[in-house]
């Protein structure tokens, strides 16, 4: 396996592929760290780590969605997700609008469009989600009783200008992802989308592990013990979610014989596979974002009985 690895870097083709996807990642990850105008990274950091309760719940899921850039209200908080979601709102439309679906059925040239019309579609989701989070997520951090004001000066910053301004910021981020990860695509390794995910998620590992190694008050062999069997969960879960993504029910398919002059032609059995999982993870994802709904009502409402119910530490 190590040697198949190897070989990759030694096809000129692949390598240059590489290192596009990689200079790109790397575009990403900077952009990821410039804060918005008027934003106190370090307060907003600690507000996020002691925010609890539905706020707290809420915070986590939609910064694990955004690729873990929301938490920390930077150029990039709004991540991929206007993207996605534009893309999932086409995809239910070519089934019911019929010209839509007179578009999907076109070919290449059906498809180009509809992408071009996505994209489109992407840039009012930014607006308004940028809008909820200068609207929302801001003064949700300034009164969830964490004591970290996540601005410079409250006063200054909820003026229409600066407000303005961060709305545009983060449209602009949000757009410019979109074009990163479709350049992802086409010049780079492919699955551009997926590689921005995933690498805003990974980013937060060394972070996780730098936390769990200095825990005060812990015995270091524990600490060994318990980095052990996280790497061994670690693994074993990866394992078991490539063989589920993997795994394929296989549908016989048998031939009819047919007779053409003096020969028989056909009668083979072939096999139509049909993927175990054909939603992916998006279910999980839904569901998580669902179930926080009710807690922030109940929240809001004042009932804290019924919002600890759907708690994410709660039975």
């Amino acid at each position: 396996m190590l040697g198949a690895a190897g070989n990759v870097f030694r096809v000129p083709e692949l390598r240059k592929k590489i290192g596009i996807t990689l200079a790109l990642l790397i575009v990403y990850r900077i952009g990821s760290h410039i804060p918005l105008p008027g934003v106190d990274v370090d307060a907003v950091r600690e507000a996020t780590r002691n925010a609890s309760g539905a706020f707290g719940a809420a915070l986590g899921m939609f910064n694990t969605l955004s690729g873990g850039s929301l938490g920390n209200l930077v150029l990039f908080s709004l991540g991929i997700m206007p993207y996605i979601s534009a893309s999932i709102i086409f995809s239910l439309l070519t089934k019911v609008v019929p010209t839509l679906e007179k578009l999907s059925k076109e070919g290449t040239a059906g498809q180009k469009k509809i992408n071009q019309y996505t994209r489109y579609a992407t840039v009012p989701l930014c607006i308004i989600q940028a809008f909820f989070i200068v609207k929302g997520v801001i003064p949700s951090m300034l009164n969830a009783g964490t004591g970290f004001a996540p601005v410079i000066d409250p006063d200054l910053f909820y003026t229409f200008r600066y407000q303005a301004l961060a709305v545009l910021a983060l449209t602009t981020g949000g757009i410019f992802l979109m074009w990163l990860g479709e350049q992802m695509t086409e010049y780079g390794i492919g699955n551009g989308i997926s590689l921005l995910i995933m690498c805003g998620i990974v980013s937060s590992i060394p972070v996780a592990v730098r936390d769990f190694v200095g825990q005060p008050g812990v015995d270091p062999t524990q600490k060994i013990q318990t980095g052990i069997i996280l790497g061994m969960i670690f693994l074993g879960m990866i394992m078991v979610v490539v063989l589920i993504t993997k795994a394929h029910r296989r549908i016989p398919i048998q031939q009819a014989r047919q007779m053409r002059g003096r020969r028989v032609y056909g009668g083979q059995r072939h096999y139509l596979p049909i993927k175990l999982n054909q939603a992916g993870v998006m279910p999980v994802i839904f569901a998580s974002s669902l179930l926080i709904v009710p807690g922030i009502l109940f929240s809001v409402i004042g009932s804290q009985f019924l919002s600890n119910l759907f708690n994410t530490n709660s039975f």
